[in-house]
């Protein structure tokens, strides 16, 4: 083989073409706001897959590509801003360990794309030997894809978190996002799935021998004729949603970014729940009539109705006429185990019944996965691991019922969780409260891939979705995805908006479980 045949071989080899295109495509992420990309960046792998002889062929193309997606998508690792507790404070020993943290899990999340592609790899050969219509084993094979890649990266146990999910790079997308009130968000990804399988039909048909050409590029016509339908009537029932004809926003909101773990970081000193109500009484007396929301465990005690720091919240609200929805610890019955939870204070004054305790927690910052309950305790003391985390999960969704409507906590990364949040909501949320801290990874591409999957959420259940993050960003995200206000990272201070309660379920809504 002459050189030249040999670097046209290396550059154009299977194996290279898979990393490639999975960098490419995590270019789509929010943050680079290069999404359309997502719509084709995955052809190249649908190619190379199809091609491939044997299912461990199958598997490490798609790892390759899951591996190089993840790094771009999950750069914002490499921005990692550790507690004082954690015990490195050098910036070197912090990049470090966010390119640790990186890597690994740009490693672990491949796996779910490796699973996907063997999915659809092993699915190709059975619908052709049942001699299923072309268009229907594309339907057939992005469903299997999808659904695979899904059910593997909602793996909390096993470090699976689905941050990376296709359908938040078209968070700006809004003619398109609308139709996620009636198949979600993994209906969104099922249609991007669906077209880049097209476009690696008609790629693969324009490969074929000269003899087959014609026929293949014929059924790759019809699969891509498909997709664009599908497409196009989403993009059509976007049109007939315009946020003109919804009722206009009635309710006050504010959201308090007091900024407090940025002091934590800076002095490695914590915060007293005493010292919090000093410094923001007197900006919660200037606040408006309606709605206020406060951060992640905003209040760091134990949750006790008779405390007088909650005494002097509870005639704040009264005198205002707010409704303050705050972060707080629960303590459990379980020797030192407690919830990450959420309160409610009426504008009368008093506690709302229900106290939300957080039911999807994030590995090793909440729970111990899976990767270190096997190792034996001698091996955790001698690498000098934390302590097992204190806190349990609560075990279904509670409703903040306030004076002027009924409010649906989330907590931190419960974000990602479309069927959490979607129980919410039918259990008679009227509005999304996500509470969190975003301090660990300030002023990065976080915040971009937050309000990403903000909007989605808030498109899927038509309500209006407030955050409020420490650190920031917070901001508030209308029933139509769009961004209605925000305050950016590291800014102190009250962010204002307005919101509605609504009432009405989405088909979405309704068929969750």
């Amino acid at each position: 083989m002459s050189k030249k045949a040999q670097l046209r071989w290396t550059i154009g080899s299977p194996w290279l073409i898979a990393p490639a295109a999975g960098i490419i495509a995590g270019f789509s992420a929010p943050g680079f706001e290069q999404w359309y990309l997502a719509w084709c960046g995955l052809a190249p792998l649908f190619l190379v897959v199809e091609k491939a002889r044997k299912w461990w062929h199958a598997a490490v193309h798609g790892w390759l590509f899951g591996l190089a997606f993840n790094l771009v998508w999950l750069s914002w690792f490499l921005k990692i801003n550790l507690p004082p507790w954690v015990g490195i404070r050098e910036p070197q020993q912090m990049v470090l360990v966010g390119a640790i943290c990186w890597l690994l899990c740009g490693l672990l999340y491949g796996t779910a794309t490796s699973g996907a592609c063997v999915a659809w790899w092993s699915v190709q050969p059975i619908l052709a030997q049942r001699k299923v219509p072309q268009v229907v084993g594309l339907v057939v094979g992005a469903s299997v894809f999808t659904a695979v890649s899904l059910f593997l990266a909602d793996k909390p146990d096993l470090l699976f978190l689905p941050l990376t999910a296709l359908e938040y790079t078209q968070y700006r997308n809004q003619a398109f996002i609308q139709i996620a009130s009636v198949i979600g968000g993994a209906g969104l990804q099922f249609i991007l799935v669906l077209q880049n399988m097209a476009l690696a039909a008609v790629a693969s048909a324009w490969r074929a021998p000269s003899a087959d050409r014609s026929v293949l590029l014929k059924h790759a016509g019809l699969k891509l004729a498909m997709s664009t339908l599908v497409t196009s009537s989403a993009l059509c029932f976007g049109a007939t949603q315009p946020s003109a004809r919804q009722a206009p926003p009635d309710t006050e909101v504010s959201i308090f970014q007091c900024g407090f773990m940025q002091d934590v970081m800076r002095t490695g000193k914590g915060v007293s729940a005493s010292e919090v109500i000093s410094q923001t009484l007197p900006q919660l007396n200037r606040c408006p009539s309606g709605l206020v929301v406060w951060t992640e465990t905003s209040l760091p005690m134990p949750f006790n109705k008779e405390s007088g720091i909650l005494e002097a919240m509870r005639n704040c609200a009264k005198k205002n006429k707010l409704d303050i929805v705050f972060g707080i610890e629960e303590t459990a019955e379980q020797k030192d185990k407690a919830y990450n939870a959420a309160a409610g204070i009426s504008a009368n004054g008093e506690f709302a019944d229900a106290i939300y305790r957080k039911q999807y927690l994030i590995p090793f910052g909440e729970f111990e996965p899976l990767v270190l309950r096997i190792l034996p305790q001698s091996l955790k003391k001698s690498l000098n691991l934390p302590d097992v985390p204190p806190f349990l999960p609560g075990t279904q969704p509670e409703i903040l019922k306030l004076s002027q409507g009924e409010v649906a906590p989330l907590i931190c990364g419960e974000n990602v969780e479309a069927m959490l949040c979607a129980r919410s909501i039918r259990a008679g949320g009227m509005v999304i409260a996500n509470i969190s801290n975003l301090s660990w990874f300030q002023e990065s591409i976080l915040g971009d891939q937050t309000i990403a999957i903000g909007t989605i959420r808030a498109v899927e259940n038509r309500r209006y979705y407030i955050y409020a993050a420490d650190t920031g960003p917070s901001f508030v995200i209308d029933q139509t995805g769009a961004l209605v206000s925000k305050m950016n990272w590291m800014e102190r201070g009250i962010l204002r908006g307005k919101i509605s309660y609504l009432r009405q379920l989405t088909p979405f809504t309704r068929m969750t479980f």
